[in-house]
């Protein structure tokens, strides 16, 4: 059972891997970037990508590989190469289900991504949620991106809620970091293909196909 010692009010999901099936469509965008650059990237750099914001990648592959060219040049590139082929996104299989207990149950949901605003509202129209009506943050939207807390506390200040109240869902180690740094009980809901993920201490692991149960177990539902 999750820790009773505060009630949990409100719900902060991550976007990429966790609602939408988009963590491979991402690393083919980078992938495509850094070609258009005169860099090729290896599969072994996936799992080590996810979760980061596109600049932050940027670094990474700056540092890693034989990438050249502005950081500007490479996130455009990414983001051109991603929304050409946004129709192929889905919700990952799953997603459903815990979207629609929180809808159903109008406990207030919000989204906290490390994607910039476009992405972030391409994905939710993917899904088929109005980016105009969804409480969302974007790596735009704030200073730092995770895997500091800054996305979850804007999330939970749009929500006019406490983090400490907030039940934040995610796939990733940074972005676990970043809601565990918010104050936040964190789930941790890996994709199927990523079940050897090391998260935080303290994160509550979810069944990889199913995370309604353990989300519902912290409002009184399944456990």
């Amino acid at each position: 059972m999750p820790p009773a010692q505060i009630a949990m009010i409100a719900v902060i999901f991550d976007l990429d891997g966790t609602l939408v099936d988009s963590e491979n469509h991402h690393f083919a965008s980078m992938s495509a970037a850094a070609l258009s650059m005169g860099c090729e990237l290896s599969e072994d750099l996936a799992s080590r990508l996810s979760g980061l914001s596109s600049e932050a990648c940027y670094a990474l592959l700056q540092r890693e590989t034989q990438l050249s060219g502005s950081c500007g040049n490479f996130v455009d590139a990414k983001h051109r190469y991603y929304l050409d082929r946004s129709s192929s996104l889905a919700i990952r299989a799953g997603a459903r289900e815990a979207l629609t207990y929180v809808t159903r149950g109008s406990i207030p949901f919000a989204i906290a991504s490390n994607s910039s605003r476009v992405v972030v509202d391409t994905n939710l129209a993917a899904i088929g949620m109005d980016p105009t009506k969804v409480i969302s943050v974007s790596r735009d939207d704030v200073e730092l991106g995770k895997p500091n807390p800054d996305p979850f506390l804007k999330a939970a200040a749009l929500l006019g809620v406490a983090p400490q109240s907030c039940v934040a869902v995610e796939d990733s180690v940074p972005g676990a970091i970043a809601a565990h740094a918010a104050g936040m009980q964190v789930i941790g809901w890996p994709e199927p293909h990523r079940c050897q993920i090391s998260f935080p201490r303290g994160t509550r692991i979810a069944n990889p196909k199913a995370l309604y149960p353990t989300l519902a177990s912290y409002f009184g539902g399944e456990s």
